[in-house]
């Protein structure tokens, strides 16, 4: 898991753990952990600059939040299933 460092609300820097990225309609969304043995996932939204650097910011409207943890957990469900590499399906 990349390990990332963010500023928080107070100016101080925190690490995070990035789980996965993935898509919804034209989004890029970020599936952060501030653990990497943590069970809780915080979804940010990516931005990405003109100059192409990426922002991640916080998911403010309830129902893209609740729409991209859908996708989210579809996502993980359907990585679940897969068999792993050596394993008949």
């Amino acid at each position: 898991m990349q390990e990332i460092e963010l500023v928080n609300e107070e100016g101080q820097i925190e690490t995070w753990y990035m789980h996965s990225t993935f898509g919804m309609d034209d989004t890029t969304y970020a599936a952060l952990m501030q653990d990497e043995d943590d069970d809780e996932v915080v979804l940010m939204r990516v931005n990405f600059m003109e100059d192409g650097n990426a922002e991640l910011s916080i998911i403010e409207d309830e129902e893209e939040l609740e729409d991209a943890f859908a996708i989210f957990v579809e996502l993980e469900e359907e990585e679940e299933e897969k068999p792993e590499d050596g394993e008949d399906e």
